[in-house]
């Protein structure tokens, strides 16, 4: 929203990436290639009506996106209409998607724009009190998006009436799931995770490993692993975004490099108090008010030695397997590293909705590729033979 009225061109979306418009040419290229009738040489081609056949998926997708944009506007009180100050607060949510800023706010040319275009549509109510039908917003925002896609330099040339399907997925796939994620994050994670746990229920078979995968690909790629009695080592060859994604989730968190250094280089700490506190993180992923999470080992790009630090019940070498016959709360409770409460309070979530139990993994993630790891870390982890060797595509990171 925000960014386009610094212009005075009103758009719901965030800039088209290239690679849409890209993506947007080539079909419309492909599409005139086949529809295209062969010219006869020497005689002019017969002229034949031919009648265009309506895109019924398109306009359906096209609606499900409209209907996505009008809740993201309503996300407040969720009445089904659209309040000014809502749909103020949705266009700066937008502005700080697009210039990546949490705390930047909207210009008074932006405002008085946004303002001047609110007041052009068929609102209800008066003042600041007006709001606007869903219906209403959508017959206001397709042709104002089809202007700016008409005057924004590398932004796909689409239409709602000729392209829908193309078009609803440009505005989907450059703003509204970002909003949606902005506006309405635990509705998204929720979403996305009843999603997951059904593309999980359908692997039946274990992948082989090592196994090359995209980046967005990863928690699913360690939830597979999991279901199969396996922990997972992830591979982020060369490329930093497997390690600021796994600082952004819920884990309890070991820093190899960072034990490394207070150990052999500053000898500040002695062999045995870094295992204390390894011991101290293995304890908060079992045990995080009644909840487990994941236990990340974070290897950076060392050869740490973690075989020379498995300690009978401070750091166990079966929690590196996912198998439960080989960890399971019992396990934890006879390596005291759970007490007899949160042993109880895991046996019945297993017996039951098995929301807490599951939440429990090992995720050891190193900055190196699998040469690297074949070569180095083969006797540095326990386990390794075992382990879900999972390689990061550098160009899915890009």
């Amino acid at each position: 929203f925000g960014s386009s009225w610094v212009s005075g061109s009103f758009a719901v979306m965030a800039p088209a990436a290239k690679a849409a418009a890209k993506s947007a040419a080539s079909h419309r290229k492909s599409s005139a290639d086949k529809g295209a009738p062969a010219k006869a040489k020497g005689k002019a081609a017969p002229s034949v009506a031919v009648a265009k056949v309506e895109d019924v998926e398109g306009k359906e997708l096209l609606g499900k996106v409209l209907d996505n944009i009008c809740k993201c506007c309503d996300h407040d009180d969720q009445d089904g209409e659209i309040g000014r100050v809502e749909f103020f607060a949705t266009c700066e949510a937008a502005l700080r998607i697009v210039t990546k800023d949490p705390k930047e706010d909207l210009t008074i040319k932006q405002r008085k724009a946004i303002a001047a275009w609110w007041k052009e549509q068929d609102v209800l109510g008066s003042g600041n009190d007006t709001r606007m039908a869903f219906d209403t917003f959508k017959s206001a925002i397709v042709p104002k998006v089809e202007e700016y896609l008409q005057i924004t330099e590398d932004a796909p040339k689409l239409t709602a009436s000729q392209e829908p399907k193309e078009f609803a997925t440009w505005m989907q796939d450059t703003c509204v799931s970002d909003l949606e994620q902005v506006l309405f994050p635990e509705v998204v994670k929720k979403v996305a995770a009843a999603a997951a746990e059904a593309d999980l229920a359908q692997v039946e078979t274990a992948p082989e490993y090592p196994l090359t995968i995209g980046f967005k690909e990863l928690p699913q790629a360690i939830a597979v692993a999991k279901k199969f009695g396996k922990r997972s080592l992830v591979l982020a060859s060369g490329k930093d975004q497997v390690e600021t994604y796994f600082s952004y989730q819920m884990t309890s968190a070991i820093d190899l490099k960072q034990v490394l250094g207070e150990v052999l280089l500053k000898k500040c700490k002695t062999k045995d108090q870094a295992l204390d506190d390894m011991s101290k993180s293995v304890k908060m992923s079992l045990d995080s008010s009644g909840f487990c999470k994941p236990l990340w080992i974070r290897m950076a790009n060392t050869a740490f030695a973690l075989t020379e630090y498995l300690h009978p019940t401070k750091f166990p070498e079966e929690l590196f397997s996912a198998d439960e016959s080989v960890w399971n709360p019992a396990v934890a409770l006879e390596k005291e590293l759970i007490n007899k409460q949160q042993h109880d309070n895991l046996v019945i979530d297993m017996k039951t909705v098995r929301k807490k139990w599951d939440e429990f993994n090992v995720v050891i993630t190193h900055t190196g590729d699998l040469a690297f790891a074949n070569e180095y870390l083969k006797s540095a982890l326990p386990k390794f033979d075992q382990l879900a060797i999972l390689v990061v595509d550098p160009a899915s990171c890009s």
